[in-house]
């Protein structure tokens, strides 16, 4: 599974780094700042990819509710609106 993310994002990157710390084996992290390459992988501008968190998975993409219920299964202790919501 690979996770699209943006650094340059403090909200995202705390978000992230959140994530991180649970060493869930499997997740490849990509920064989205100003890559070219996840732009093609992901068949999207980088102006879309900025604005929110992508996951691919087994060919799939999912954004928006459908990545926080997918989240919720692989961080299952853990209350992602709760934390999202404390980071705004």
């Amino acid at each position: 599974m690979k996770v699209y993310y943006n650094e340059s994002c403090s909200i995202c990157r705390t978000e992230i780094n959140l994530y991180k710390k649970q060493n869930i084996e499997n997740i490849e992290w990509i920064d989205i700042t100003n890559n070219k390459i996840a732009e093609k992988e992901m068949s999207k501008s980088s102006k879309s990819l900025l604005r929110r968190l992508h996951v691919k998975k087994k060919g799939k993409i999912f954004d928006g509710q459908k990545l926080f219920c997918l989240f919720g299964k692989i961080y299952p202790n853990t209350n992602f609106f709760i934390i999202f919501l404390k980071l705004q």
